[in-house]
């Protein structure tokens, strides 16, 4: 099944309608929504990066995060990632914030990683072809492990997780 994104601007205005297979082979600017879940005790639960993954494998990453599809809306895209990704039903409990790839060898700022908060304790299902482990991380050790090895996270996490006051 052909999936299609959103092209968009620098200020997220959408350009035009492309495949993911398009957007990525001209470099696009597109939209991404992002969630960090967290359980009763202020815990948040990360995935690591599958191995499988061409972009950013071993990395810890969001709980849950994907393209917004076009047509969709952040939110909506937020809370299908987290029931594709870890096999929940979620409600948004707040938006967090608002980080932008950036392009490695331009230095240009990118696509829009829009993060929101979800509280919930599990069960988790997730998909072993998007991670191969999820964790719940308790914020002292999150920012441990930040300070001891950054790169082991991917960038846009640490970005958001710093609006938090974490990073």
């Amino acid at each position: 099944m052909t999936e299609y994104v959103a092209s968009v601007d620098d200020y997220d205005n959408v350009l035009e309608i492309v495949t993911r297979t398009e957007a990525s082979k001209n470099n696009c600017n597109v939209r991404i929504a992002a969630v960090l879940v967290f359980n009763e005790n202020n815990e948040i639960l990360l995935q690591k990066v599958s191995a499988k993954k061409k972009k950013d494998a071993g990395k810890w990453s969001y709980s849950a995060a994907g393209h917004v599809d076009a047509g969709e809306d952040y939110p909506t895209a937020a809370l299908r990632e987290l029931k594709e990704e870890l096999g929940i039903d979620g409600e948004i409990e707040e938006y967090i914030g608002l980080s932008r790839t950036v392009d490695p060898i331009t230095k240009q700022k990118k696509s829009f990683h829009r993060a929101y908060k979800v509280v919930h304790n599990g069960p988790f299902v997730f998909d072993e072809d998007e991670a191969d482990e999820i964790q719940f991380f308790t914020i002292e050790k999150i920012t441990q492990m930040i300070r001891s090895d950054p790169n082991q996270f991917k960038a846009n996490l640490i970005e958001i997780l710093s609006i938090l006051g974490i990073a």
